[in-house]
């Protein structure tokens, strides 16, 4: 027996020591975790773009468009075998192999009149990710959207260097190139995201500033619709980020390269390397934005006609708008292109250029160059000229929203649970090994009947939250074994007593 028990304590030992190591590592974990969650992502998307049942989607949206877009519009797929399947609001399908046929079934199933002169194609997920060339078979002065994970966008083709391009509005003007299926998707996440101005700090790069970043904001943080600009030392910022945890950070100034120059209140220009701020940032899940702007001035401080110089129209209201409302107040709704996309396991990263200047993708600058630099300068005010984004990735915050308690690993406090249920079947057995471990409280040993109670309140909490859960898998094991061995011997017993009770006689 002595033995027996020898072994159940080494084993629990090893259990313990099992688990302490589990959640000493608690990346390892989130990695494991955020692996699971996104091949369940790919899983999902792939399930919604294959077969009829995604043409059958996009025929269910036609239905909701007005009668004058539903008369002229039309889904479309891109089969596996390179056919294409039409189908319009009413039902009625057409499969076509060549383009002209492509053509003659557009034509019957939205013949166009005077008042309707171009079409509405609806493309289905997949057709728009399967076989890009196959697209220009597609009348090319017919307006396009796409649908995708059950929401439509506008689809714009557009030539650039002789090649095709096409790119999703999905409003505010942000527009997101149509390159893999797989940044495409996570992008237009990153962008449905709403954006908590509760949880937005917008800083002030000042170098010597005694301030710190607490959790909450000042109680002025948002006067007269405006958010307080907060000043932090730039050398001291990494460090301060585990105070902002999960929130969003944004900082401006004159992007070189990949090192930020800013000029503080008084004294020359100063300059900030990005490569340890993303790294703290991606350290404590901090979403971290950075406003490129001609000028290196910071928001805060004042320019020579002793203004304050602020953010253009970041300030808003106390509610949570998206992502590309926000960068429509910076552009002033002026189109623009996401860029330079950078995806990780645990982060994604990507830029929108041109924001105040024309040059390279083709939009008009919502300002002069001119005005650009004169403009912190003159009115007090920041002229966006790009932004820079580096952010927490979907999978990731997944991993983050589906935890129960903040700054413990998900698959830890599943795995935790799981424990505690298994554990309440070997309840009695864990409940033999404690008293061994820890006696029942003697009431004598203590003077007032409070701290009596209070003694046996403790060592039952530590019962339940944490010997039970650790223990539960021999428990649980040893229990199944007694309660087996029993039911055997009451069988036995029920089937031997007729020969029993006649040997007795």
């Amino acid at each position: 027996m002595d033995s027996l028990s020898n072994g159940l304590f080494r084993a629990l030992a090893a259990s313990l020591l099992a688990l302490a190591i589990l959640s000493a590592a608690p990346s390892a974990g989130a990695n494991w975790l955020t692996r699971v969650l996104k091949h369940a992502d790919d899983a999902g998307v792939k399930r919604t773009g294959k077969g009829i049942a995604a043409i059958e989607e996009a025929g269910a949206h036609l239905k909701t468009l007005p009668a004058a877009r539903r008369s002229r519009a039309v889904a479309v797929e891109l089969t596996d075998e390179g056919h294409w399947r039409l189908r319009n609001a009413e039902g009625e399908v057409f499969t076509a192999a060549t383009p002209e046929e492509l053509s003659r079934g557009l034509r019957v199933l939205t013949p166009l009149t005077e008042e309707a002169a171009k079409q509405l194609i609806l493309l289905t997920n997949n057709t728009l990710f399967k076989d890009r060339a196959k697209l220009k078979e597609l009348p090319a002065d017919a307006e396009f959207n796409a649908l995708i994970e059950n929401r439509v966008y506008g689809l714009h083709r557009r030539i650039v260097g002789g090649v095709e391009r096409y790119s999703l509005d999905v409003g505010g003007g942000v527009r997101v190139p149509v390159r893999n299926r797989t940044e495409v998707h996570e992008i237009l996440w990153q962008l449905a995201r709403p954006v908590d101005l509760a949880a937005l700090r917008v800083l002030a790069l000042e170098p010597g500033a005694t301030g710190l970043l607490k959790r909450t904001r000042p109680a002025d943080a948002m006067t007269a619709g405006r958010v307080t600009v907060e000043t932090v030392d730039p050398e001291r910022l990494p460090h301060m980020l585990n105070a902002v945890a999960r929130s969003t950070v944004v900082i401006s100034g004159r992007m070189v390269g990949q090192t930020l120059h800013f000029r503080p209140s008084s004294g020359p220009e100063r300059t900030l390397a990005l490569d340890e701020l993303r790294h703290a940032a991606a350290v404590h899940d901090v979403n971290l934005v950075v406003i490129e702007s001609a000028s290196a001035r910071q928001p805060g401080t004042r320019n020579w006609f002793w203004q304050r110089v602020a953010l253009t129209r970041l300030d808003g209201p106390r509610t949570s708008p998206a992502l590309p409302d926000l960068i429509a107040q910076l552009t002033g709704g002026v189109p623009v292109e996401i860029d330079a996309v950078v995806m990780q396991e645990l982060r994604t990263a990507f830029q929108l250029a041109g924001l105040a200047r024309g040059a390279g993708g083709g939009w008009t600058a919502p300002v002069s160059e001119t005005w650009r630099d004169l403009a912190p300068e003159v009115t007090g005010t920041i002229v966006a000229s790009g932004l820079r984004l580096d952010l927490t990735s979907r999978v990731r915050q997944r991993e983050l929203d589906a935890r129960f308690v903040p700054g413990i690993p998900a698959f830890v406090q599943v795995i935790y649970l799981l424990l505690a249920v298994i554990g309440l079947t070997g309840l009695g057995v864990a409940r033999e090994w404690w008293q061994r471990l820890w006696p029942v409280e003697a009431r004598t040993d203590y003077p007032r009947r409070a701290g009596y109670w209070a003694a046996r309140g403790v060592r039952g909490m530590i019962f339940l939250l944490l010997f039970m859960p650790l223990v539960a898998p021999a428990s649980a094991s040893i229990a199944f074994v007694r309660g087996t061995w029993r039911t055997l011997v009451a069988v036995g017993t029920i089937l031997a007593y007729p020969f029993t009770r006649r040997r007795a006689a």
